[in-house]
């Protein structure tokens, strides 16, 4: 006998070149509890190694500087800065993925899976509404080098 309620699948099929357009589709229209099972175009297996694969391969192509979605910090992903003069078309793309994110995201907890997107601890943060918590000296966890320059420029302003 099972102990917990038994849930519900959905089998979506992907194409391996395509999984991030694929992906950003169907999760654009999923508002369904079911568990999302992936299968792959040409390949006969399906079910919870392929569908751990599946993630692993969103979480890497979220990370894909091509997406321009992230700044460059060795202390982990947080939002690339928009350009003032950022075209409509840019903002809406961004927004568009940023959404996707959240969609991915949220789908990972409701089906138990984890994702490697190494976040960095201010964008936790942010993502955490704890903005108010942010002092001075987490700027290091975002650009260790700019921090060092305003450090500087701190103490010859405080003497």
């Amino acid at each position: 006998p099972s102990i917990g309620p038994r849930l519900e699948r959905k089998k979506v099929q992907l194409s391996r070149e395509k999984i991030f357009a694929q992906m950003e589709e169907i999760l654009a229209h999923w508002n369904s509890k079911q568990v999302l099972e992936v299968q792959y175009e040409n390949e006969v297996g399906f079910g919870l190694g392929p569908t751990l694969e599946a993630y692993a391969l969103l979480s890497k192509e979220f990370q894909n500087s091509n997406l321009n979605l992230w700044r460059n910090s060795t202390d982990g992903l947080f939002p690339a800065p928009l350009a003032r003069n950022a075209t409509k078309n840019v903002v809406h793309r961004l927004r568009t993925k940023f959404h996707f994110l959240g969609k991915f995201l949220g789908k990972a907890l409701l089906d138990c899976r984890m994702v490697d997107l190494p976040f960095n601890l201010l964008f936790y943060r942010w993502m955490l509404n704890e903005e108010e918590f942010l002092q001075f000296e987490h700027l290091r966890h975002l650009d260790r080098p700019l921090f060092e320059q305003l450090k500087k420029f701190r103490r010859i302003l405080q003497r």
